[in-house]
C-alpha cells in the first residue's frame, strides 16, 4: 500500500511537472505574439517618417530574419537541446525590444526587426517540439493546445498594449517577459527524447529522476 502510494505520488509530481514545464514553454509563443505585433505597431509609426526605400527594407528583414532562422533554430535544437533552445531564444527577443524601446537611428531598429525574426522563428520551431517531448501519452494532445491558448491571449493583449505612439512604452514592457521567461526556464527539464538520444537511457533516466525528486523534497 504505501509503494502505491508513493507511485501514486510520484505520477502526479510528473503530471504536474509536466504541465509547469508545458505552460512555461508556451508563455514563449505569447511573447512572440506580442514581439511581433510590436513590430508592426513600430513600423506604423515610422514608416511615414522614413523615406520609402529605406522603409521598403523594414518590410522585407523580418521574413528574410525568419528564413535564415529555421536552420539556427534546428542546430540549436539537435545540437544543444530543446531547453537550452528556449533559454537561448529569449536573448534576441530581449534585445529586440531594448532596441526598439531604446534605440535612437534606423540601423538599430532595424537590428531589432531582424532580431525578433530570428528569436520568433527559435520559439516556434522549439516549443512545439519540446511540449510533445516532455508530455506522456495521456497529456499530450492537451497539453499541446496549451499554446494556442497563449497565442490567442497574446493577440489580445498585443493589441491592447501596443499602439504605434506609444511603441518605446510598449516594447520597454514587454522586454520583462522573454528575460523572465529564459531565467525562469533554467530550472526546468530537458526533453526525455533528446536526453536519451545523446546520453542513452541510463543517463536520460538519472537526470530525469533526479529532477522528480528535487521537486517531491520541495
Amino acid at each position: 500500500m504505501e509503494i502505491e502510494e508513493e507511485f501514486n505520488g510520484n505520477k502526479s509530481a510528473g503530471k504536474s511537472r509536466q504541465l509547469l514545464a508545458a505552460i512555461l514553454a508556451s508563455m514563449y509563443t505569447l511573447t512572440v505574439t506580442l514581439v511581433m505585433i510590436l513590430l508592426v505597431s513600430t513600423y506604423d509609426h515610422l514608416g511615414g517618417l522614413m523615406r520609402p526605400h529605406t522603409s521598403q527594407w523594414f518590410l522585407v528583414i523580418t521574413p528574410l530574419a525568419i528564413i535564415v532562422g529555421f536552420p539556427i533554430a534546428h542546430f540549436c535544437c539537435e545540437c544543444y537541446g530543446r531547453k537550452v533552445s528556449l533559454c537561448l531564444s529569449a536573448i534576441p527577443l530581449t534585445f529586440c525590444c531594448m532596441l526598439i524601446s531604446f534605440g535612437e537611428n534606423s540601423l538599430l531598429l532595424l537590428l531589432a526587426f531582424i532580431l525578433g525574426g530570428i528569436g520568433s522563428t527559435l520559439c516556434l520551431h522549439t516549443v512545439p517540439i519540446y511540449v510533445s517531448e516532455i508530455s506522456s501519452n495521456s497529456l499530450r494532445s492537451g497539453l499541446g493546445t496549451i499554446r494556442m491558448i497563449f497565442t490567442t491571449i497574446g493577440f489580445s493583449a498585443g493589441y491592447l498594449i501596443t499602439d504605434h505612439r506609444v511603441y518605446r512604452d510598449s516594447a520597454f514592457i514587454i522586454m520583462f517577459l522573454p528575460l523572465l521567461l529564459g531565467l525562469g526556464f533554467v530550472f526546468m527539464p530537458e526533453s526525455p527524447i533528446y536526453l536519451y538520444r545523446i546520453a542513452g537511457i541510463d543517463e536520460a533516466t538519472k537526470y530525469l529522476f533526479s529532477k522528480l525528486n528535487s521537486v517531491l523534497k520541495s
